[in-house]
């Protein structure tokens, strides 16, 4: 052996060392690279199962606030119907008009017509 296939086997050696700690770090590279696919798997499972369950729930909600939305819509027309009273109420040209319809008297200006079958 001389000092060159003493340098070759040796050299040799360390590219070896150095393939086989670079096959280690790939292996782990892979691993740490499947795990990822897993643990990101296993959250977007985690996910739609989530949504899966809380779609009958916004579904329902949504149906309540449909339910609101009209209600409020015909006590809207109601308050709008009472402000007209109201300020009918309040209107001094047509305070006897509104007297004679929530009262059963009659204004002494005004003469009761009897109807008589003959």
């Amino acid at each position: 052996m001389t000092a060159r296939t003493v340098n070759r086997n040796q050299t040799d050696k360390k590219t070896q060392k150095n393939q086989k700690g670079g096959n280690k770090s790939q292996k782990w590279q892979v691993i740490e690279i499947w795990l990822r696919i897993i643990a990101y798997s296993a959250i977007s499972i985690t996910a739609v199962f989530a949504i899966a369950r809380l779609l009958p729930y916004q579904q329902m909600q949504q149906a309540k606030l449909e339910e609101v939305r009209l209600a409020v819509q015909e006590k809207e027309e109601r308050v709008n119907q009472l402000r007209g009273q109201f300020t009918r109420s309040f209107d001094p040209s047509q305070a006897r008009q509104v007297m004679g319809e929530q009262s059963p008297r009659r204004d002494p200006n005004q003469r009761r017509i009897f109807w008589v079958s003959q």
